[in-house]
This record gives C-alpha cells, structure tokens and sequence, in this order.
C-alpha cells in the first residue's frame, strides 16, 4: 500500500498535534517496523516486542524495531509466514516471504493453516485500539507458485509471485499510534497451536533445496515520529489519529 493524498492531509494534521504538544521539533518520515517470532507448536499467543530496548525474546537482526525516544502511526500492517533456505537442517540466507500453505506442493504445510483462523489485536497502555482483527485478510495464494521441476511435465522450478510492497498490507483507519514511552503489546492469538514445516524444491539445475518456514512476520508500515515520544509527567499523547 503506497501512502497517497489523504495520508499527505494526514501528515499535516499529525504535524499540527505534536507542535500544540511541545513537540515541534520532531521529524516525520515514512518508515517499516519488521517484528518476528519463531513458531512454537505449544503456543497460541504470540506476543512481538516493539521496542529497541526489549530483549525479552531476544532481538533478530532482520528485525526493525522502534526506538523509546520515537513514535510510530501505523498506516498499513502485514503478516506473513516466514522461511530460511537450510543446509544439514541448519537455516541460512535471507527470509522468503509466503502468504498461505501451499498444500499443493507439500502436504505437511497444513501445519500453519490455523495461522488464518486467529486474530491481530494490538493495544497501548492496556487499551486495545485493534482487536479481533481476522487474519483471513492475510492469506493470498498467489498466481505463480512454489513448482519443482522434479514433479511430473515441469520443465523448470519457479518460486511464488509476490509483491511485497502490497501483497498482504491491509491499511488500519483510523491510524493507532505505538509510542516508545509506553507499553506497546501487539499480539497474534490463533485457536490452535501450530507447526514449522519444510518445504524442498529440484532447481533447474537438478539441485534439491530446501526451505524451513519457521516464523511469523508482521511488517508495520507507517509514519516514524523521531523523538515524537511523550513520557510521564510531559503532555499527554492519543493512542489513535
């Protein structure tokens, strides 16, 4: 989702509130928080940490998280199923991004399916300004998909279509904002545990590679607030804009 004319209005009025607010001084951007957590087939609440400065989980290096001197208004939000290339069952590489279980190709990836029946329920200082947000949203089977040159007739591998810079992004309006001076719980909450699954694939080359979805991704795009962050005992803040 690209951020058009009324997000262009938007910003202004965002710009309007923080200088009333003392805040005049800030600096607005477009920005991405990218938010990641390993699948655990015990768990059916997955709690992401959105601060710098939380470890609780342990921070991944693909991760972008907000610092607790910024502000973040969330535009638009994406969730994704998450895979590294693996050697000797050993993950390696970059992420590849996947937006539903391809059951056509791997019968096993039916783990995840009850990824889509949860919900995205996101909440600042106790209060929860998204809740039962369905998941369903997030499942797209795309056009071109995952093939393996070693099932019958096929004379190539191919990997999915996907365009990341919509595929999968829903806009939230109103707007909420994540502030690092508070408490920021996004959770994801599914009815039943689910599993990591491995995905293998022939190349053209005739070499088998293998993929282990093992993760849950949310990215967040929005306006980043640089030192937009109002602590305790200064102005007080709106969860939503």
């Amino acid at each position: 989702m690209n951020i058009g004319a009324n997000a262009r209005i938007d910003y202004s009025k965002i710009k309007k509130e923080y200088i009333k607010n003392g805040k005049g001084n800030i600096r607005l951007t477009q920005s991405t928080l990218t938010l990641i957590q390993d699948i655990n087939n015990t768990k059916t609440q997955y709690n992401f940490p959105v601060l710098e400065n939380d470890n609780a989980t342990g921070i991944k290096t693909e991760e972008i998280r907000l610092n607790q001197n910024d502000e973040f208004i969330v535009t638009s939000i994406g969730v994704y199923v998450l895979g590294k290339s693996t050697a000797n069952n050993v993950p390696f590489g970059g992420y590849v991004y996947s937006t539903h279980s391809p059951t056509y190709h791997v019968s096993t990836s039916n783990v995840i399916q009850p990824l889509y029946d949860g919900y995205l329920r996101i909440g600042v200082n106790n209060i929860n300004y998204l809740d039962k947000f369905d998941l369903r949203k997030f499942e797209n089977v795309e056009k071109t998909q995952w093939n393996n040159q070693g099932d019958v007739n096929l004379t190539g591998a191919t990997l999915p279509s996907i365009e990341l810079k919509s595929d999968n992004m829903f806009e939230i309006s109103p707007n909420l904002t994540l502030s690092g001076a508070k408490k920021n719980a996004i959770d994801i909450i599914i009815p039943t545990a689910i599993n990591s699954y491995q995905l293998s694939l022939v190349n053209n080359a005739g070499v088998t590679q293998r993929f282990l979805f093992n993760a849950i991704g949310l990215e967040i795009r929005g306006i980043l607030c640089q030192n937009g962050a109002v602590f305790q005992g200064t102005a007080p803040r709106m969860g939503r804009r």
